[in-house]
Order: structure tokens, then sequence, then C-alpha cells
């Protein structure tokens, strides 16, 4: 028969992760308890071919199943798309462009935020990543030992500050194109 080809340790683990995080997407944060190694790699060989096992990755890129969870959860983590907040907003503006243009400044600004909001909170649930992140902020914040995890606080923090500058940056474009200040 053939031989198996040789990955590198960077390589399996990349692979391991790229079909972890496909499930966790999949299943929603309840699922991350759910993410288990060998179902991993299951679903890894059924899908492409590429066989791994389980007992081949312990001890060399992960000491254990929950090691592997963390570390899955915090790959979906540090994946975020920050086009949803730019369409969700991009939205907004475009609503307020339809709007009557002699609109009170005050009004438009209450409009604005209304939309925006509205559409964020859309984008929230039509997006499996950003239920994720609501989700994983109140499971770090209310649980110390992952709060004090260094990969996921680490990722959680960077993301959480890209998130807000990114949604005050586009407000601020967006109600400086309306003409509007604060």
């Amino acid at each position: 028969g053939l031989m198996a080809e040789r990955r590198t340790r960077a390589n399996t683990k990349a692979l391991l992760l790229e079909e972890g995080t496909r499930q966790l997407l999949a299943q929603g944060l309840k699922g991350t308890a759910e993410i288990r190694l060998k179902d991993v790699c299951d679903q890894l060989e059924e899908r492409s071919g590429v066989r791994i096992t389980p007992g081949s990755v312990y001890e060399r890129i992960w000491t254990d199943q929950r090691d592997f969870q963390l570390e899955v959860l915090t790959a979906v983590l540090a994946d975020r798309d920050l086009g949803e907040i730019d369409r969700a907003l991009q939205r907004a503006v475009e609503s307020l462009d339809e709007a009557d243009t002699g609109e009170d400044p005050e009004a438009a600004k209450r409009r604005f935020c209304k939309l925006a909001a509205d559409g964020l909170v859309n984008a929230i649930l039509d997006s499996a990543h950003w239920q994720i992140w609501v989700g994983a902020w109140g499971s770090i914040a209310s649980t110390p030992e992952l709060r004090d995890d260094f990969r996921i606080g680490e990722v959680i923090e960077e993301g959480y500050l890209r998130s807000t500058t990114r949604l005050g940056e586009q407000c601020d474009n967006s109600l400086t194109r309306l003409g509007i200040s604060l």
C-alpha cells in the first residue's frame, strides 16, 4: 500500500483546528464541550481522506481533550469578520439616505442609532461567529479558569477592542456622511 504522507506538527494542528472550527460554527457555543478530537479526526478523514488518529496528537499538540476544545474556541474567537459591523451600519446609512433631508438633526441621530442597533442585532442573530462571541463573553466573564486562560483572554480582549473601535469609526463615518455631528 501507499505510505501516508508525513505532516508537520503545525500542518496537523492546522487541519484539526480547521475541522474543529467548522464543527463549532455548525453547532454553536453549546457544542464546545461536544467537540471531541476523535470526532474531528473522523470527520476530517470522511471529508478529505486525511487520516489522523487522536493518539498521534495528544501530548504532541494538545495535552488533553479540554486543551483541544479551548484551542478550537480560541481559533473561532480569533477569526472575527468585522464586515458584519460594516454591513449593518451601511444598511442604517442607506435607510437614512432615503429619509427626508429636512429632518431635524436630533431626530436623524436618534433614527440612525435605532437603525444601527437594529442592524447590529440582526447581524448577531444571523452570524454563527457573533453568536459564539456573545456567548463566549458571558461564559468567560463568569468562569475564572477561562478568563485566566492566556489564549482566550488575549483573543477576547483584542477582538473586543477591534470590534468596538471599528463600530466607533464606522458610526463616525456614517454620521459624517449624513452631515450629522455628535
